[in-house]
């Protein structure tokens, strides 16, 4: 054959193609699950402006087809953000970060994928599709909806008694007491919960929700005796916990008079885990994008206090434990955490556990130490903001500040650098294999516990081994911090003279009134949750048989298929025609550039352009969604017009030449195999034996010609 004419390439066999029949999985970005037909999330895509969604957030200049910016994802001065219009999708050419509108909701709104789409529907006024669910499903969500919108409805009352004139008086004069304005509780949604037992059971039910709904939303209690559920929250200041969508999905509540209990949570509900949400993420999503970092607070006032002092990255966890699901949630939005840390024993051994959670999860902590103890919410009321940004500038690595603990041990003769080094090695293996940031902290531990490098990289390599086969850690218990003067218990409420409820709960006195709900979270319909996320149903039977082989992981894509994508996204109808009539695909054994470029075929085959959500629906981070990323974004990723035939036709001759090489090993193998085991047939054995002549010749005039280029 002449290596020249791409008309001489064969077409091969597909039942003697050997790479093509391994069995491989694709490893999504994040799974979009949802039963939305694509045509309907392409079409709502389409309609909406990225342009415009994306300015929402980033300042945006045009330059020639896309729009540039200051990329939201990272710190930079020059701008290597683009977004395109046509191609409805967003690049960054620093970090790689690439996307549709739909990406762009869940990883800026923090929104999930089924939200994200719905959000997006809303805004061009389509509306959903009637989807085919199971009576069981569409129970499910209609339970979800209930409960989502009682959960609106007791804010909305819980506002309203906050601002009554006598009901929410001696609250607002405790927020005032506290420095917090009427307006500013408006904006946070922060109500009150009167001592009425059935204020808010009627509330609901004036709503058409029933006692049922109320229960299960941890709005209601059931009693043990009466007929009647009462009130779960009375008689507290009222803080409503948002989720992804921004509605509420529970509650805490600071109590307003002698309880025992200062602070009660919702219980787990089908809409709400504590350990999954974060109080103040969703109202410091903007905050935190522009800080690129997020602080880690204990109470609901420290995070309000910050947020009023212009800090308004601040979260705090739902409960004493600091999760890797919280963290997780954090990690959408940015990679730099600090946490709030004593320098007494319960503080050190609370840093070394959140240390660990973080590196896992892919964050880097930082720890800050307020002086004298306080809290944020007085440190800021003492000293002012700007004191505080400065501590938080200031603030340290959390592993610098560990080693720097192992290395006094040591100097002090509490500890051997021997067990030093066993301790900080695991944390140094999370950091990753042969990257700067752990080649930076082998050195800094050599320079710590004066222990040879060839000795601490050894127990490194052993950590990550043990680090591999252990179960990870879900959740760190932070210390309670000292009780600060601010929070002490408000003195007793004034008795209004405003109607009320019965005197007493119906069939229930005494002090079970205080009852702190137990500390027990429930995990939400697993449907609704990431893959990564999701844990084995507790009620399942263990699995029978032997345990599945996992399946090999997909191959990295090679330069010529990652070419391949660049010049169908440039030049569709001649490289699409081109990969038709030449039997392509039958070359790319990589499961996802072979899924991809029938994407392209099939756009190519209905007469339009391929957007990025036909394309980076279900791809991963790395290089094939960076190259698509590129090329979809801006035309600076394309091949100059005057090379454009050349280089379709040498990306397809090296296509072709990996093919044929893979192919001659397989064969090669197969001959190998057959003459040791003696089972092949003569006429077998001759046929390969051709073929494997065939493969090496077309393989070194593909050679030879590529080497002319």
């Amino acid at each position: 054959m002449h290596p020249g004419s791409l008309v001489a390439f064969r077409t091969p066999d597909p039942g003697r193609v050997g790479l093509g029949s391994c069995c491989v999985h694709r490893r999504s970005r994040e799974p979009r699950l949802t039963k939305f037909p694509r045509e309907f999330v392409r079409d709502v895509v389409d309609r909406t402006s990225i342009v415009s969604l994306v300015s929402q957030h980033v300042k945006l200049k045009r330059r020639g087809s896309a729009w540039l910016g200051l990329c939201p994802f990272h710190n930079e001065k020059t701008p290597s953000f683009h977004v395109n219009e046509d191609r409805k999708n967003y690049h960054c050419f620093g970090c790689n970060e690439s996307g549709d509108a739909i990406d762009w909701l869940k990883e800026v709104e923090g929104l999930s994928f089924l939200d994200a789409v719905k959000e997006l529907a809303d805004r061009a006024g389509v509306p959903l599709p009637k989807q085919d669910l199971s009576p069981q499903e569409l129970e499910k969500s209609r339970r979800r909806e209930a409960l989502l919108r009682a959960n609106e409805v007791a804010c909305a009352w819980f506002q309203e008694m906050l601002e009554h004139p006598t009901e929410g008086e001696f609250a607002r004069d405790y927020l005032k007491d506290r420095g917090y304005t009427l307006e500013f509780a408006r904006q946070w949604r922060v109500g009150y919960a009167p001592e009425s037992w059935d204020g808010l059971r009627d509330a609901l039910a004036r709503a058409r929700l029933d006692d049922r709904i109320g229960v299960e939303a941890s709005l209601l209690k059931r009693s043990d005796r009466g007929k009647r559920p009462y009130a779960f929250f009375r008689n507290r200041l009222m803080f409503p916990i948002l989720g992804s969508s921004k509605k509420v999905i529970a509650f805490g509540g600071r109590t307003l008079g002698d309880d025992k209990a200062k602070y009660i949570n919702s219980t787990g509900t089908p809409v709400y885990d504590k350990s999954g949400a974060l109080y103040g993420l969703q109202q410091g999503r903007k905050a935190i994008h522009k800080e690129d970092r997020v602080l880690v607070v204990e109470g609901y006032f420290d995070v309000m206090a910050l947020a009023r002092s212009g800090l308004g990255f601040a979260v705090a966890p739902c409960g004493t434990a600091l999760t890797d699901r919280q963290l997780a949630g954090i990690r959408r939005h940015t990679r730099n955490v600090t946490l709030l840390f004593d320098a007494d024993q319960a503080g050190r051994r609370a840093a070394l556990r959140a240390l660990e959670l973080c590196l896992e999860q892919g964050l880097w902590p930082m720890r800050l130490e307020v002086p004298n103890g306080k809290d944020p919410d007085e440190f800021v009321k003492d000293e002012g903001p700007e004191a505080m940004r400065a501590l938080l500038d200031e603030s340290r690595p959390l592993l610098d500040f560990y080693l720097d603990v192992l290395a006094a041990d040591v100097r002090s003769g509490a500890s051997q650098a021997d067990k030093a080094l066993e301790d900080v090695a695991p944390l140094i293996a999370r950091l990753g294999a042969k990257n700067a940031r752990q080649s930076h902290y082998v050195h800094a531990v050599h320079a710590a516990l004066a222990i040879e490098h060839r000795y601490i990289t050894d127990a490194v390599q052993r950590a990550a081994r043990r680090i591999a086969s252990q179960p990870k850690r879900t959740e760190v218990v932070l210390p309670a911090r000292r009780a600060k003067a601010a929070e002490q218990t408000p003195p007793p409420r004034r008795r209004s003279s405003a109607p009320r409820g019965p005197a007493g709960p119906p069939g229930r006195f005494g002090p079970e009134d205080d009852f702190v709900p137990p500390d027990e979270a429930f995990m939400p319909p697993e449907d609704f949750l990431p893959e990564d996320l999701r844990g084995p149903a507790s009620s399942a039977p263990p699995p029978q048989g032997p345990r599945p082989v996992p399946a090999p992981p997909e191959p990295k894509p090679t330069p010529p298929q990652l070419q391949l994508l660049r010049l169908l996204v440039q030049d569709l109808p001649n490289v699409a025609g081109a990969v038709q009539d030449y039997g392509v695909t039958a070359w790319i054994p990589q499961p996802t550039i072979l899924k991809l470029v029938d994407r392209f075929l099939e756009a190519h085959r209905d007469g339009r352009e391929p957007t990025a959500t036909d394309l980076l629906e279900e791809v991963g981070s790395g290089p094939i969604r960076s190259t698509l990323g590129q090329v979809l974004a801006s035309k600076d990723a394309w091949y100059d017009d005057d090379i454009l035939e050349t280089a379709t036709q040498e990306c397809l001759l090296r296509l072709r030449r990996e093919y044929v090489a893979a192919r001659y090993v397989q064969i090669k193998r197969d001959l190998d195999a057959l003459q040791r085991s003696g089972n092949g047939s003569g006429l077998e054995l001759l046929e390969l034996g051709q073929e494997s002549i065939q493969l090496q010749k077309e393989r070194e005039a593909l050679d030879q010609h590529l080497s002319r280029n």
